[in-house]
Order: structure tokens, then sequence, then C-alpha cells
């Protein structure tokens, strides 16, 4: 780990050393002959355990602290997930280097189950402005020392910028005239791309420079009081989590809906996502602006409303069982129909089958968009839908489009695979020579060409300064 810290980004290395903290008490005095299957699963129960305490003594007003007297929070599953798998990656050299014959924290045995559960995020305008209000208000009080809360607070939820991009940007990085946001430093190749400045992130942008008196193009736009990066943490303790708790009181004081539990920074991009949908953009719009690369999100309209369908709204147990049958009902149908179109290829007969079932659905979303504590975590979704429909029935018509993401994913298997293996690249140069490869490859199979013949033709291409040949 030493030799590869080189080779890293800071936040990573500090990642290694959070999870150090964890494993190194449980794990260093053991042999590495030592530690199995069952050593593993003795620290995962140790780390149940340990959070069970924090979180009993945090109730109790006598919490656990650490060496500089801040309260100890509980670790999430998530979290101790988290551990067990920089403990697989570490014991994953013991292995390659032969000193074990195999590594004892692979498998979903290992880990905790999580539930998953609808990523929470901003559900309505009433709780945006609840937000960007709190910001202002606390910005004016002098009793704060931060004053550029709202600034922040709008970038995060009118861009989608991720914490660490959002510290990095500069001011040569927004473009006014063209209302443009580049996106230079992320921690993906996908995320160094453009995106565009909403018109109230514009306008509030633009009072920011001017508060900070024109600075040049090479100062950072979200600098702390002394000038530096702010941090992940930051911006998470000292900026959102009293904003969240101003907004709470002002939901209250209105009437309104309070905030969904469990608001994070990354809520905020989620937020941004629902936002460009709701004003009707395409979904490879909305990928570009995220620096996502997962078709599945793009082209899946119908794998996200199997998932809705989980959570249909209703007044009882007994409705929601009736709302899952009928779009379990519908989806049989569907892909019963779509079947018998990959025997026959007659999608004069497959225009008839869908018809009758379009509308179920319809009405399911209908439902779900309705403001109520009940369609919470689902009706974001189904305003969504009613947007861009019917996009979601587009195999009907077009050739080449199918009812899943199945073929994307079969394409994404290798990609995926190939980079947890290679463990990433080492320049952004590197990564998209990479991506490139890798596209020649799927491409290539999906047509049935020789990927070597290929190859062969760009490199005599451009031996001779002509234009690469096509895959598509």
């Amino acid at each position: 780990m030493k030799e590869r810290r080189g080779e890293v980004r800071p936040a990573t290395s500090g990642y290694w050393d959070w999870a150090l903290a964890h494993l190194l008490p449980f794990f260093a005095d053991l042999p590495l002959t030592k530690i199995d299957a069952w050593a593993v699963d003795a620290y995962r129960l140790d780390k149940l355990e340990e959070s069970d305490d924090r979180r009993r003594r945090l109730a109790e007003g006598r919490p656990r602290t650490d060496a500089l007297g801040r309260p100890l929070r509980p670790l999430s599953p998530r979290s101790i997930n988290k551990t067990i798998e920089v403990l697989r990656w570490l014991l994953s050299f013991a292995v390659e280097y032969g000193w074990i014959d195999d590594n004892p924290a692979v498998g979903k045995r290992r880990r905790i189950k999580i539930e998953r559960s609808p990523p929470p995020h901003l559900e309505s305008a009433g709780q945006i402005a609840a937000v960007l209000d709190a910001a202002a208000e606390l910005d004016a009080d002098p009793d704060w020392l931060i004053d550029d809360r709202l600034p922040v607070v709008s970038t995060l939820v009118f861009s989608g910028l991720r914490v660490h991009e959002l510290a990095a940007l500069h001011w040569g990085d927004l473009d006014f005239a063209t209302s443009m946001i580049h996106i230079r430093y992320s921690k993906t190749p996908a995320g160094i791309r453009e995106v565009r400045m909403l018109s109230a992130l514009w306008g509030c942008l633009l009072r920011h420079r001017d508060r900070q008196g024109r600075p040049g193009s090479r100062e950072l736009v979200f600098p702390t009081s002394r000038g530096g990066p702010r941090t992940k943490d930051n911006v998470r303790l000292r900026i959102l989590r009293p904003v969240l708790a101003r907004a709470e009181e002002l939901l209250e004081t209105r009437g309104q809906a309070s905030l969904p539990p469990g608001i994070t920074l990354h809520s905020l991009r989620h937020t941004f996502t629902s936002l460009l949908f709701a004003i009707g953009e395409d979904p490879v719009s909305v990928m570009r602006q995220l620096g996502h690369t997962d078709p599945a999100f793009t082209v899946s309209t119908w794998s996200r409303l199997r998932t809705y369908s989980r959570g249909i709204p209703s007044s009882g147990p007994s409705r929601t069982s009736v709302g899952r049958s009928r779009i379990v009902v519908v989806a049989e149908g569907l892909f019963a129909a779509w079947r018998e179109f990959g025997a026959d290829g007659d999608r004069r007969r497959l225009r008839r089958k869908i018809a009758p079932l379009e509308q179920e659905p319809r009405e399911l979303c209908e439902a779900g968009r309705r403001k109520s504590t009940k369609t919470r975590y689902h009706r974001g979704l189904a305003r969504n839908l009613i947007k861009v429909w019917p996009a979601p029935w587009s195999f009907v018509e077009h050739e080449g489009v199918e009812p899943t993401d199945n073929r994307a994913e079969r394409g994404l298997r290798h990609a995926v695979i190939y980079r947890k293996l290679s463990q990433g690249s080492h320049s952004t140069q590197g990564a998209i020579a990479t991506e490139r490869l890798l596209s020649a490859v799927i491409s290539c199979r999906l047509q049935g060409r020789s990927l070597f013949a290929y190859l062969t033709e760009v490199a005599q291409a451009t031996i001779r300064g002509l234009p690469a040949p096509a895959l598509a």
C-alpha cells in the first residue's frame, strides 16, 4: 500500500487510512495464514457490536470520542462492508505473491446484507426553495463566519457536481457567455465534461463573483477562509448540515412536508437529475451532464418502472398488493409479446398486443405522481416517466430498440471486469485510449467483424493520412 500511495489521489490514500484504522486493531496481531473466513466473519460481527455500542452511548449522552474529543459515530453496514472490501483488496496481493492460497474476504457471505432503498433527494419545488432560503438566511447572519452557503448549495442542486469537482472549480472554468461549467478535474474520465448552467444558478454565481471582487481565472470559486480548497467534511458539516436544519424549520413554519430522511451531498446530485428530466432533457444529455457512463440508466425506462412497481402508491396493504399485481401482469404480457416478436418478427402483431397494455402503467404513474407521504420515494420517477411518455414504448415502433437494457449490460461486462482487474489507468490519455479500444472490441463483436482486421485498417489509414474507418 505504501508503494501505491504515490499512484493515487490524496482522497484515495485517505480512504485507505480510514479503512486501516478499523482493520488493524482486529487483524494486526493475526498471522497472515490465520486470517480465514472465520476471522473475517468475526471482524464483521465485532464492528456491528461496536456500532451498536456507539449508537447506544450517543443516545445516552455519553458518546465515545476520538483523539480530538469528537464524538464517534456508529458505522453503517455499508461502511463496514467498505472496510471488508479494502481487506479483500489487500489480501489479493497475498494471493498474487503466493503467501496464501485463496482470499478469505471474497464473496457476499463475508458482507452485511443491505436492503436497497430509493436514493433520497429534494422532492418538490417547495423543498428546494426552503433549502435555498435557509442558505441565504445563514449567509446573512453575522454570527456565522461562512457567507457563501447559498452559491455552494445552489451549485450542488442546479449543476449536480460532486463535492471534489466543486472544490476544484476555478473561475476560469465558468463561461457566463455560453452558460457552461467546464469540469476539468474529476475522479473518472467521464467526469471531465461540460454542464449547462441553469438560469437560477447563472445569476447566483454571477453575484457570488461580484462579491469576491471579480477574482482571477485561476482562483477557486469556493475557497475556505484561508484560501484553500474545501473538503467533503467541510461542505457536509459547515454548510449542508446547518442549512438542512434551518430548512426543516422553514418547512414546518410554511406547513409543508418535511425533507426526506437521509439527505446527503450526493442527494443533491439526484435532485439535479430530477430537475433535468422535469425540464424535458433527454436521458443521453442527462448522463453527459452528470458524468456517468452507465447506459442502463439511459436506455432502460422499463427497468426503472419495474423497480417503481415495488412501491405502488396505495392507502393500505390490499391496494399495494393490487398495484403490484397489476404491473406484474402488464410486464408479463409485454415480455410474452416481445418473445413472440423475436420468434416471428411480426411488428403489426406486436403493436396489437402491446396497445392494450399501455394504459395501465400510465394510470399507475399518474397515481404515483400525486403528492403524498406514501409516494415519497417513487413520486419523482413517476413524474419523470410521464414527462418522457411514450418513450418507454419506443421498442414497439423502432427497429433495434429493446424493452430492457440486457444488451447494454452484456456489452459493458467485459469493460467492467477489465477495469476491476487492471486497477484503472494512470492518466486521462490512458483512460481515453482504453475506453476507445474496449468500444472497438464490443462494436466489432456485435457486428461480427474481426477486431484484428479493423485495427489493421485503422493503422493503415493512420500511416496513409486517411480518416479512420467507421465502426458504424
